[in-house]
C-alpha cells in the first residue's frame, strides 16, 4: 500500500468500522476499495449512474455491482434521472455528495471516502489558479475534511502509482473515455499542461505535493489571524471601517472571504476579482454605497454613530444568516 494512503487510512479508520467509498469503476476508486479493504471489510460501494454515456454507463454499474458482490460488501445506487440548466458539473458534484452524505447517516459510518488522488489535486490547483480562484482554492483538496466527513486517503498518490499497482496484479477496472477529451478544461490541463511541466521538473507532482502541503498550512495559520481579528473587530453586522483600512490588503481580502464563507458555508463562489471590486467600493467609503454580496446579503458602507462601518445585510425576504 502506498505509504500517504496507509498513513491516512490508518489514522482515520478503526478496524472493521463503516464507511462509505464512492466507486465509479475506475482505476482510482477500485484501487481505493482494496486499500481500504485491508482495514475493513465493512465497506458500502456507492455508484452513481449519470446517464450520461448511454451504455457506458450500464456497463459501468454493473462492473461496480459485480466488484461488490465479489467482495461481499453493500452496494448502493444513485441515478441521476435529471437534468438542468447551468453548470452540469457542478449539480452532478452537488448530486454526488448529498448521496453519500444520506448513506453515511443511513449507515452510520463516520467517513466518506473518495478517490481523488495527487496528480487531480494539481489538475485543481493548476485549474483554480487559471480561473484566478482566492488561497482556498490555490490550496487544493485536504486529506481530510472533518466538518463534511470527508477522507481522501489517496491524496499524496500518484496516479503513475495507483496504474503500475492495478497492472502488476492484474487488477480490471473501467475507463471513461471523456477523460481523455480536450474540449474540458481539466483534460487539456491533464494531456497538455502538466506533461508540459513535468518535462521542466520530472519530478513535478512531488514538488507540488509539497508545495501544496506549505500552501495549506500557511493558509490555516493566516484563518486563524483571520479569525482572531473578525472576533475582535465584527459587531453584529458591521465592521468598523478605520479600522478595516488599518490592516495589510491580503488581510482585508481574507475578512471579506471568511465573511462570506461563513454567511453561505463556502467561498467557492467569491474569486479574487470579486475582492477587488468589494475592496474597491470599501476604499471609496462612500455612504449608502451597496455591492451584491453573493444571493442574499449586500455589503454597503453606513454610518453608524457618526462613524462610517462596513455593513453586511440581508436582502429583504431572505432568512437570518451568521453574520447579518
Amino acid at each position: 500500500m502506498n505509504k500517504s494512503a496507509e498513513l491516512i487510512i490508518n489514522q482515520y479508520i478503526k478496524p472493521d468500522e463503516p464507511v462509505i467509498i464512492g466507486i465509479s469503476g475506475g482505476p482510482d476508486s477500485v484501487y481505493l476499495l482494496l486499500q481500504a479493504l485491508k482495514k475493513t471489510s465493512n465497506v458500502i460501494v456507492a455508484h452513481i449512474n449519470h446517464k450520461t454515456r448511454g451504455r457506458a454507463n450500464t456497463l459501468d454499474q454493473k462492473f461496480v455491482e459485480g466488484l461488490a458482490k465479489n467482495h461481499n460488501l453493500t452496494f448502493e445506487l444513485h441515478t441521476v434521472e435529471h437534468r438542468v440548466s447551468g453548470n452540469q458539473e457542478q449539480y452532478y458534484r452537488r448530486e454526488r455528495y448529498a448521496f453519500f452524505e444520506k448513506l453515511r447517516e443511513k449507515y452510520k459510518a463516520q467517513w466518506i471516502l473518495v478517490a481523488h488522488h495527487l496528480n487531480d489535486n494539481i489538475e485543481t490547483v493548476l485549474f483554480n489558479l487559471t480561473k484566478g480562484s482566492f488561497l482556498d482554492g490555490l490550496t487544493g483538496m485536504e486529506a481530510v475534511n472533518h466538518r463534511r466527513h470527508i477522507l481522501r486517503p489517496l491524496i499524496f498518490t500518484t496516479k503513475d502509482e495507483i496504474l503500475t499497482h492495478l497492472h502488476k496484479t492484474k487488477t480490471p477496472y473501467r475507463k471513461d473515455k471523456t477523460n481523455d477529451d480536450t474540449d474540458y478544461s481539466r483534460n487539456r490541463i491533464r494531456h497538455n499542461v502538466i506533461p508540459e511541466l513535468k518535462s521542466i521538473n520530472e519530478n513535478l507532482e512531488q514538488t507540488f505535493a509539497g508545495n501544496i502541503v506549505n500552501l495549506q498550512e500557511l493558509k490555516e495559520y493566516f484563518d486563524d489571524v483571520t479569525a482572531t481579528w473578525i472576533d475582535r473587530n465584527h459587531h453584529k453586522n458591521y465592521l468598523s471601517l478605520a479600522e478595516f483600512k488599518k490592516i495589510h490588503p491580503i488581510l482585508q481580502k481574507n475578512v471579506i472571504y471568511q465573511l462570506y464563507a461563513h454567511i453561505y458555508g463556502e467561498g467557492k463562489k467569491i474569486n479574487q476579482k470579486h475582492l477587488e471590486q468589494i475592496l474597491k467600493i470599501i476604499h471609496q467609503s462612500a455612504s449608502n454605497r451597496k455591492k451584491e454580496f453573493g444571493k442574499t446579503h449586500y455589503l454597503s458602507i453606513q454610518k453608524k454613530d457618526g462613524q462610517k462601518v462596513i455593513s453586511i445585510t440581508r436582502k429583504k425576504g431572505e432568512a437570518e444568516g451568521k453574520y447579518a
